[in-house]
Parts: C-alpha cells; structure tokens; sequence
C-alpha cells in the first residue's frame, strides 16, 4: 500500500485546494514527483506524508491508512520517557513515536500529528495533565485518539478523574511492557 501514487487532481482534492495549486508546490520542488509514461505527474504517497510534516499539515484520514500508528508520548523525566520510547518500539517496531515536553508542546503536536494514541503521564511539570485529557476529548478532530493515562499513584480517585476526563485506560508506574502492549493493542482493534 505504500506504493500509492497520487496525481494533483487526487492531491487537490485531499487537499482541498486548486490542482494549479498542487502544480505550484511540484514546479517549486517543494513536492517530489515523478512522470508516468503518458506524461502525468504522480507523487508518491510516502513523499505527500513527508510533503505533509515537513509543512506542519495534519495527515488526511485518507492517508493515514498507509501509515503506521502514530503514537504521542507526553512525558518530561528523561528515564520514564525512555523506557516507554523502549517498550512501545519492541511492542510496534512501525510506529511513529513522537515526544512532547510539556503541555503546550502536547498541544502542538496533536494538531500536526493528530495521533493515533497519546501516553499522558500524569507528572508533567507545569501543566494540568487532567486539563490537556479533557481537551482532547473535546476536540472533534481528536475523537478517535486512545488516551492512556499514567502516574506513579495507584488506581482510586486519580484513576476515576482521568477516565471521566475521556482517558481510555490508566496505567499505574511502573508497568511491564507486555500490559502497555496488550492496552494499546486492545484500543487500536476498537
């Protein structure tokens, strides 16, 4: 499915722009592409992706089928943050796992990514980890990501906030990398 091709009529229309728009961006070398025999212009699907990030778009539903997962993960302690980035690329060697520091830099990346999945640790300093959850959800564009809520407290009155928040799942620290695996595999099959 990588192998996907698009000509500027199907970009433009994903787009919603004019193709001579598309035609502009191929013309500036700002889109790769390549000619068909027959003289049309196509792009492949990885390079549109790429076109797409490098431009700071949001990934069309419509291309997001040719990519792995997209995974963010919130998280500002440098040794959780590893062994998360550890674990999640053992269990989804394809994912794309994506960082942020803080909650305006979560912020930012939700609306360049529009994840698959957000890790939302529940120690970020300087922010309101309930406040990002609830924002989340309350954002259309967002109905569809999975939120895994985690901290180093035990399941309770933290737990019930955060799934009433719109979390999908909560994940006391520490965890083995077998139960993040089984929680994010069981959301991404809903």
């Amino acid at each position: 499915m990588k192998k996907n091709a698009y000509g500027t009529y199907a970009i433009a229309k994903i787009f919603q722009v004019a193709p001579i728009t598309v035609g502009r961006w191929i013309k500036e070398g700002k889109l790769p592409f390549f000619t068909t025999g027959g003289g049309h212009r196509r792009v492949w699907v990885d390079d549109l992706i790429n076109f797409l990030k490098a431009h700071k778009y949001p990934v069309p539903k419509i291309l997001r089928a040719v990519l792995e997962k997209i995974i963010l993960v919130v998280e500002n302690d440098p040794g959780v943050l590893k062994a998360i980035h550890q674990s999640l690329k053992m269990s989804f060697p394809k994912a794309e796992i994506n960082v942020a520091l803080s909650g305006y830099e979560a912020g930012a990346q939700m609306a360049i990514l529009v994840p698959d999945a957000v890790l939302l640790s529940l120690s970020i300093l300087g922010s309101d980890p309930l406040r990002i959850c609830q924002g989340i959800r309350k954002n259309n564009a967002y109905r569809d990501v999975k939120i895994i809520a985690i901290d180093g407290n035990g399941p309770g009155e933290m737990e019930k906030s955060y799934l009433k928040a719109g979390a999908d799942a909560f994940l006391k620290r520490p965890f083995k990398t077998e139960l993040l695996q089984k929680i994010l595999s069981k959301l991404f099959s809903r």
